[in-house]
């Protein structure tokens, strides 16, 4: 894996660049993804959200 180029440095300098501008916002994306589904489903299984959500929809249904 060498570089066929002049300027090794320069070289690694535009991949490295490349590689962070690529990869660093996807990480970014994937990571508030999964925080924010860990966060719903921790939202959904709390104690307690289950029976404020059925009194709220028996007195929906009672109308």
């Amino acid at each position: 894996g060498y570089l066929c180029v002049a300027n090794r440095e320069k070289a690694k300098a535009t991949y490295m660049g490349l590689f962070i501008v690529i990869f660093l916002p996807l990480a970014i994306v994937f990571l508030t993804v999964h925080i924010l589904l860990a966060m719903s489903i921790l939202n959904r299984k709390l104690p307690g959200q289950c029976g404020r959500a059925e009194s709220s929809l028996t007195a929906e249904n009672s109308t």
